[in-house]
């Protein structure tokens, strides 16, 4: 834009406006949650763009399927292969696929849909019921004509299966669980809502202390650090 100050330095400033009148409860107020500026290349994998299923699993493996969803913002089509890897706690590579080759065409994103088998997987369980045991998948982006990875990404997944049963309630890996939980706002004493990932730790830690296994949040969609808590902790 004519604001930019090209080929020189440019400052980016992050203002949040609290003059909105307080809520019943205590909203918080400020900047409380990271701000991150994303730079990428013109054909990327779209901001949390990787989505991973458990499609079924049986003893000896378990088949997943993965759905990423590639942007292309430049003006002319473009050819890439996508590259996809699991890899297990200890970072060991336990599957991978390669798409065919792909054509974007220009200002668009093309969704690519890649099938995996993981050889005897760990599962992820609550804490109260197992270990919550944790993948990543690792996605690249190869440009056909340059032959360079234009972007890679990284996902967290846990391979399980959910069900609901009208009669029988949840199942959790084909296991019947209890769900106890509690209703936790994201305010927390002595930060407000400020709240660091150490802290929220300490306050999943606690909840399970008290023999909760799920929280219902409230009022403000839950930040990405809470997400991993949850995520890490069972």
């Amino acid at each position: 834009t004519e604001y930019l100050n090209y080929g020189a330095d440019n400052v980016i400033a992050v203002r949040a406006d609290a003059s909105f009148e307080e809520g019943w409860f205590y909203e918080g107020a400020g900047i409380y949650r990271n701000v991150n500026l994303i730079v990428t290349n013109p054909v990327h994998i779209a901001r949390n763009g990787t989505f991973v299923t458990t499609d079924k699993i049986s003893d000896s493996k378990a088949d997943l399927t993965a759905r990423t969803t590639i942007q292309n913002e430049t003006n002319t089509a473009q050819k890439i292969i996508v590259v996809e890897k699991i890899l297990d706690a200890e970072q060991s590579i336990v599957a991978e696929n390669q798409s065919n080759e792909i054509e974007i065409k220009p200002f668009s994103s093309h969704c690519i849909r890649t099938n995996f088998s993981v050889k005897n997987p760990q599962l992820w369980e609550v804490w109260d019921y197992g270990t919550p045991y944790l993948y990543t998948v690792k996605t690249y982006v190869y440009n056909v004509d340059s032959q360079k990875v234009t972007d890679e990404y990284s996902t967290q997944v846990g391979i399980r299966t959910v069900a609901f049963d009208a009669q029988k309630g949840f199942f959790l890996n084909g296991r019947p669980v209890k769900v106890r939980g509690v209703c936790l706002h994201q305010d927390h004493a002595g930060v407000g809502v400020a709240l660091t990932p150490s802290i929220q730790e300490f306050r999943i830690a606690k909840m399970q202390e008290m023999g909760c296994n799920a929280i219902r949040t409230s009022h403000n969609p839950a930040s990405p650090d809470f997400l991993k808590a949850c995520d890490k902790m069972g």
